[in-house]
């Protein structure tokens, strides 16, 4: 299983409200907006902890993860 696939099931089944359901953000808040930063970091903590990464990872990776290494999808590629 991928990164990818998970990402879609998480997507498909753990987004309870409307309004996450609705919203552009992959990991909203119940009420659409942007979760605390520790939310996510506590969770890429424990995942780099276990990878044995020695770099610290934050949510701000996070918009770098899933660029197309073609640049498909980019600006430039048009």
């Amino acid at each position: 299983m991928e990164v990818i696939d998970v990402l879609r099931w998480h997507v498909d089944t753990q987004l309870a409200t409307h309004e996450q359901k609705e919203s552009d953000l992959l990991f909203p808040a119940v009420n659409e907006k942007f979760r605390a930063p520790s939310v996510l970091n506590k969770a890429l903590e424990a995942v780099a902890l276990e990878l044995g990464l020695t770099k610290k990872v934050t949510q701000r990776a996070a918009p770098r993860t899933f660029t197309p290494p073609s640049g498909e999808g980019s600006k430039e590629a048009g």
